[in-house]
């Protein structure tokens, strides 16, 4: 008996890990696996701006007061004592990059400053004795380049130097490059947000306001492995252009799209992952524009910890990391099994018992599991799961088993059986 009941149990294992595994192998909807660091684990604020795994593999988070340092094990905080110039020179992190020299930058509110690792401190970058406020990067050939107000700089590796590239003669140009991305090999574009968006030329230095953009508030913009440019409007969606064609408009009234404010924008496995201010991450299809969504749900303790989200950072590993609003850093990280365990009665995103004895498939492709203590829950499989040949057809000795081995309050002396309609009809 013990035998029988082994190959029976072991059935069940196969099951579930089928159902597991079948969907993201098969529908590419894959199931993801979520890890959140936040101020109960030591994270300085809730709020995470910015994020980035360097080359020893520490993952450095920056949030609206303070840096963090997490080694997998602890965090550990940096933040800004006054008198102190080793520290940073403020709490609002507004960026972290490495460079190919693996120089650690650390850009915040009141000036930019380099990590020292050997000594664990700051130094902050200043120009005529004042701090060099900058608001975005990004890494060229031969050094980095920093946008600040209205000018633009670069350090250079070979004289490990701080070389200014452009200054704003018109105080109508003095405001933050919040966003650089490179668009072709002469040309990079810049978001200032709420003063539109510019073109840097690589060559002559110029700065120039390209006209077609006449929105009031561009929160992102992102240039795809297609070439087509993504730019997000505060409260208006989600534009995609193809050269200087507008080919997409995606809103939340005409789209699946989930949220109308979108925050950043980062592309992983020909997918763009869209981070919106209320409706989690949208995930589009770059090859056929199709949506899939990462959402928190209501009672569901397994689904995604936020659906605020501010910024998105793809590692070295392809993992994908979420910076929420409220919720700290969420890592996310795709799995190929989803694990069912106990959860109060009533919520439907779990098992009533995680001790299963027995179970059924019936011919309509539902699943009943008889646990014990729990009763009997019934399961759905999706309709795009494939399950492999040896577990189509499941063994229906659950109906000897159920009286045996499940205690229910509606099934105690008699014998019963559950119809299609999921009623419960006494048979004696």
């Amino acid at each position: 008996m013990w035998l029988f009941m082994r190959k029976i149990l072991f059935k069940i294992y196969l099951l579930f890990f089928f159902v597991g595994i079948a969907q993201p192998i098969l529908s590419q909807s894959p199931y993801y696996y979520y890890k959140q660091l936040g101020i109960k684990e030591g994270l300085s604020q809730s709020k995470v701006q910015c994020v980035l795994n360097d080359h020893r593999g520490y993952l450095w988070i920056g949030t609206e007061s303070g840096l963090n340092c997490y080694d997998r094990d602890h965090l550990k905080q940096y933040l800004h004592r006054p008198g102190d110039e080793r520290t940073l020179p403020s709490n609002n992190i507004t960026f972290i990059a490495e460079d190919s020299l693996c120089n650690l930058w650390v850009a915040t509110m009141n000036g930019i400053c380099l990590y020292d690792r050997g000594s664990d401190s700051f130094r902050t970058l200043s120009n005529n004795g004042k701090p060099i406020y900058v608001a975005s990067y990004l890494l060229v050939e031969g050094g980095i380049l920093l946008g600040g107000s209205g000018a633009i700089y670069k350090y250079v590796y070979a004289t490990n130097k701080l070389e200014p590239l452009y200054y704003a003669q018109d105080p109508v140009y003095y405001n933050p490059f919040w966003q650089m991305i490179r668009y072709d090999e002469e040309n990079i574009l810049l978001n200032s947000r709420w003063h539109g968006i510019y073109s840097f030329n690589m060559k002559t230095y110029e700065v120039k306001k390209i006209e077609s953009f006449t929105e009031n508030n561009y929160t992102s913009i992102y240039l795809d492995s297609y070439k087509r440019l993504w730019v997000s409007v505060y409260g208006n969606g989600l534009y995609c252009y193809q050269g200087d064609q507008l080919i997409k408009h995606f809103t939340a009234s005409n789209s699946p799209l989930t949220y109308d404010v979108i925050h950043d924008i980062m592309e992983r496995d020909n997918q763009l992952w869209v981070a919106t201010d209320g409706g989690g991450i949208n995930i589009i299809s770059l090859d056929d524009f199709s949506f899939t969504n990462i959402q928190q749900k209501q009672d569901d303790v397994h689904s995604f910890p936020a659906n605020t989200i501010y910024r998105l950072y793809l590692d070295p590993a392809n993992n994908m990391w979420a910076g929420s609003i409220r919720r700290g850093l969420i890592g996310i990280k795709n799995v190929y099994a989803c694990s069912y365990q106990n959860v109060p009665f009533g919520n439907l995103y779990g098992l009533s018992n995680q001790t299963i004895n027995s179970f059924f498939q019936d011919s309509d492709g539902i699943v009943w599991v008889g646990t014990d203590g729990g009763g009997i829950n019934r399961y759905r499989v999706p309709s795009n799961i494939i399950l492999p040949p040896n577990m189509r057809k499941l063994s229906p000795l659950w109906n000897i088993l159920l009286t045996n081995c499940c205690s229910s309050p509606l099934i105690k002396d008699s014998l019963s059986f559950i119809s299609k309609r999921g009623r419960y009809v006494p048979l004696c």
